[in-house]
């Protein structure tokens, strides 16, 4: 339709025809605000209505809403790292299209427990496709707005470095969260004390807008720095992580894990 020549007639919109009779014709996108404005709209308007089901249990919009309320109270950040089937750049289009529906079912959790749209409630992941760094650049812009800009970018230890996945973060906007055992796995290198650990540490950060929120990720293989598999405890904390600011641990103890790492020495 030309805008110059006006509404269209109500024959030209026959889909009207179906819409319920409280459903107006047209939207106020004034009175509406964005998109953001209307899901927490309908939120709080159908807050007793179920909003997610999980193995069996049902939790409503209100309970959520709370629940996100009380991470906010606490202070505690929420970050989510959604599995690795989730391959954004894949050279097969159904995956691409399943892999955007699954991380748009992340976003639209942290939108109902009411979490900001930035890094600091992070969607973490890995590069995806090995080799296909161009495509991952080139469709970060056109993610929905509740993925795109909680996004952050990881490196593994096989298909993608620090190295590689730089230039995309600098060229999307998109954080960098660094791992100093994937990059020790892939560059093949002594042990997490290797010098390129810090500059990467310093690297990552120049990603991060405010610098003060930057994450690290933190775990020791098992059988030494070569081993993928994550040690039950953090038995080495690399000195190039002395001053980030926000470090996630990766252990199989879990809490046991953290409270090992919070013990006095």
């Amino acid at each position: 339709m030309n805008a110059m020549t006006g509404a269209p007639k109500p024959e030209q919109r026959p889909w009207l025809a179906h819409y319920p009779q409280a459903v107006p014709p047209q939207i106020d996108a004034d009175k509406v605000g964005t998109l953001a404005d209307l899901i927490r709209t309908a939120c709080t308007t159908y807050a007793d209505r179920p909003a997610f089901e999980s193995f069996g249990k049902t939790i409503s919009f209100a309970e959520t809403g709370r629940a996100g309320q009380a991470f906010a109270d606490a202070g505690i950040r929420v970050l989510m790292h959604p599995e690795q089937f989730i391959v954004l750049n894949s050279d097969r289009p159904e995956v691409r299209e399943n892999s955007l529906r699954a991380i748009g079912a992340h976003a639209r959790v942290m939108d109902s427990l009411g979490l900001s749209r930035t890094p600091w409630n992070l969607l973490l992941l890995h590069g995806g496709k090995g080799g296909r760094a161009a495509e991952l650049r080139d469709l970060i812009p056109d993610l929905p707005d509740a993925v795109r800009l909680r996004l952050g970018l990881e490196n593994d230890e096989r298909a993608y470095s620090p190295r590689d996945l730089l230039p995309v973060c600098e060229a999307a906007g998109t954080p960098l969260v660094f791992d100093a055992h994937h990059h020790v796995i892939h560059d093949r290198l002594p042990d997490q004390e290797h010098p390129s650990v810090r500059e990467w540490v310093l690297s990552a950060r120049r990603t991060w807008t405010p610098p003060d929120w930057q994450v690290v990720h933190l775990s020791n293989g098992i059988d030494g720095p070569q081993d993928r598999r994550h040690s039950h405890l953090i038995t080495h904390l690399p000195s190039a992580y002395h001053d980030v600011p926000w470090i996630e641990v990766e252990a199989k103890g879990k809490e046991e894990a953290l409270a090992a790492l919070a013990a006095p020495t």
